[in-house]
């Protein structure tokens, strides 16, 4: 039995919301993928190396694995010049 004043229970309106909005980034998150085939090939070889190495700090290991470019390809991406 939930409570219609438990916050933590979602109305049957925020729930269909919910489920609409999930509907959309699934979509979306496909429709990438299927446009970038390489993304699977990439992230299968990284969880692959993952797990034969076993590392005990993920991040450095994801940074040398990566070539240190992920920060790189960010600020490229996102980099504005100011005069």
């Amino acid at each position: 039995m939930s409570s219609s004043n438990d916050p933590t229970t979602l109305t049957s309106e925020e729930q269909h919301n919910l489920q609409t909005m999930t509907n959309v980034l699934s979509a979306s998150a496909n429709e990438y993928l299927y446009n970038h085939p390489e993304l699977q090939s990439i992230i299968k070889d990284f969880v692959t190396a993952v797990l034969n190495n076993k590392p005990t700090n993920l991040l450095t290991f994801a940074q040398e694995y990566f070539g240190g470019k992920s920060n790189e390809t960010t600020n490229t991406t996102t980099t504005t010049t100011t005069e």
